[in-house]
């Protein structure tokens, strides 16, 4: 099975702060820090109390607000997350870290309909913060309102200085809605100002393969490739556009390529491990890969799949069954993806039973459909 886009997003400390980590001895550690480490270790409590202590020692400070956000999203009170939130952007408008970390949080959590009212009076008290009316944008575009998010990201762009982001989605607008030449205006546009910027030479690959121009797009996958600060990630990234669009042999290609650049995750082996299957080509590497997925995340359901498609695929029909039904056992009845793996048991058992009869090697288990 090929795996989504990841839905969870890591919203730990790292490389959204630089952290002071209390050291023992005779450093003395203060409210600040404790907040932090705090919520580094899941202490949502904890940090929550430092932080409140920090701001009351020290006064209003918008990453102590960050944190209280972070601390509270943690303990599942949404209301005072996004309460710190707006504390945090009044006081620091244009930061990009909390915009950032906002979006992560409203992507995970769906959370764009708590973030418009906030956003919009943020916009109201500081109209001229291209930030917040690029965040304001990109929260109507993700609750359906492409109308005002094209005046909101537009307007933003049009004073020169936007940031990058602004850039990049409203780009994806317009390639959503099949905008096509004014998308290739946009990030030509773009392109001047951030000529190094990776992401942008990958959305004009998009672009141009979308239209059937693959010179072009494989220029700009090239450019993409040696400009991006992680060449894995655009790979990877390229690799999927390619898979959506049914060109796997492509797509393997890519994903290659991400796999050269070393220490692939379980994602990557799988969604490689997946495309050859399909291909049916080179499966003896496409179950080496999966193995590897398997070992590394041993209860991923999507990963078991691909495992036991694969175990299908070269005719080792029980060991295709015995994976099916761990993945069974894992997936609640209720899951996403219970029904397609109750139809891939039915698959391997309607195939494999005949061939294991043949043979003697009989799966006699009762278990699953």
């Amino acid at each position: 099975m090929k795996s989504p886009l990841p839905t969870f997003i890591c919203l730990t400390l790292a490389g959204v702060f630089v952290i002071d980590h209390p050291q023992c001895g005779n450093k003395v550690i203060n409210h600040r820090q404790l907040a932090i480490l705090y919520l580094e270790n899941g202490q949502y409590n904890r940090s929550l109390m430092e932080a409140g202590r920090a701001l009351r020692k020290d006064g209003d400070d918008a990453t102590m607000h960050m944190i209280a956000a972070l601390a509270h999203r943690g303990l599942g009170q949404m209301e005072g997350a996004y309460d710190s939130f707006e504390k945090a952007i009044l006081l620091d408008p244009d930061s990009e870290r909390i915009h950032a970390t906002l979006r992560r949080i409203c992507q995970q959590d769906e959370g764009f309909a708590r973030a418009r009212p906030i956003l919009e009076r943020l916009h109201r008290k500081y109209p001229d913060s291209t930030r917040i009316q690029v965040s304001l944008g990109w929260t109507c575009s993700n609750l359906h309102e492409e109308s005002r998010a094209i005046e909101l990201l537009e307007e933003a762009i049009s004073g020169g200085n936007a940031e990058i982001f602004g850039y990049i989605h409203l780009s994806r607008i317009y390639l959503q809605t099949e905008r096509f030449s004014r998308a290739t205006q946009l990030l030509e546009e773009a392109l001047i100002i951030y000529p190094e910027n990776g992401q942008l030479h990958i959305i004009l690959g998009e672009l141009h393969l979308g239209q059937g121009r693959f010179q072009e797009a494989e220029f700009s996958f090239a450019n993409a490739m040696e400009k991006h600060r992680t060449p894995a990630k655009a790979a990877i990234q390229i690799a999927r556009h390619h898979y959506d669009l049914g060109m796997r042999r492509k797509a393997i290609e890519y994903y290659e390529r991400a796999m050269e650049q070393g220490s692939p995750g379980a994602l990557l082996l799988n969604n490689l491990a997946w495309a050859y299957g399909e291909e049916n080509i080179h499966l003896q590497r496409a179950l080496e890969l999966s193995l590897q997925a398997v070992k590394l995340e041993a209860e991923n359901v999507v990963y078991l799949d691909t495992y036991a498609e694969l175990l299908f695929l070269t005719g080792q029909y029980p060991q295709a069954i015995a994976i099916m039904r761990r993945a069974l056992e894992l997936e609640p009845e209720e899951g996403d993806h219970y029904e397609y793996l109750r139809a891939q048991m039915r698959k391997f058992r309607q195939v494999g039973a005949p061939a294991a009869a043949a043979t003697g090697d009989v799966d006699d288990s009762q278990d699953g459909p």
